[in-house]
């Protein structure tokens, strides 16, 4: 039995008739906004805005959005080329998953030098390089709401720089209004006497 006759059979038994109706329903398009919002609607191949949502497998687990680890944010164009062939016939799963996310990476053990201890063997080569999808880009209201962030930390920063206890009043004032407490005391009292003396 493929994977495919597997998800037919779960959905049937979850009240399904198809894979059709499964993906007309509520609880797939509540799943599929789950995990385009974590995504940030960011295809996982190319970086394009994700319109669509790949099962890696499907279990119960997948198919209710119980577990959405499994669930790919992708773009209508990688889906198609990940899941068909070109002429057209749908791939297996195993293929359309290789087409997405790159093959397993494949680990062997170094061999040991003669004489050295099994237990301080060094950690497995990598066979084939492994290429990271790229990062999901950010939206220009993330932008902002991020550098709106640094720059609310930076002010609170550079107010707490410029706060000082005043040890007479134990108030806090700003230390570019308080040199020192008889440097304010000599401001309160020119003050008071410029006051004095107008007529």
């Amino acid at each position: 039995m493929n994977a495919y006759e597997k998800r037919d059979r779960l959905l049937r038994a979850l009240g399904y008739a198809s894979y059709g109706q499964y993906l007309r329903s509520t609880t797939w398009e509540n799943i599929r906004e789950t995990v385009l919002r974590e995504n940030n609607y960011c295809c996982v191949r190319c970086g394009r805005r994700a319109t669509q949502v790949h099962h890696r497998h499907y279990s119960r687990a997948v198919l209710t959005g119980q577990n959405t680890r499994s669930l790919i944010a992708i773009c209508y164009d990688c889906h198609t080329k990940a899941e068909r062939e070109e002429d057209g016939s749908k791939r297996d799963i195993v293929e359309a998953n290789h087409a997405i996310i790159g093959p397993k990476v494949r680990r062997e053990k170094r061999k040991r030098p003669q004489g050295a201890s099994p237990h301080k063997q060094g950690s497995p080569t990598i066979k084939e390089d492994r290429t990271k999808p790229p990062k999901p880009q950010k939206t220009e209201r993330q932008r902002l709401l991020e550098k709106s962030e640094q720059l609310l930390r930076e002010t609170q920063k550079r107010r707490a720089r410029l706060m000082k206890k005043c040890p007479k009043c134990r108030g806090s004032v700003p230390n570019t209004q308080h040199g020192s407490i008889q440097g304010a005391k000599d401001a309160v009292s020119t003050g008071q006497a410029q006051r004095s003396a107008r007529p």
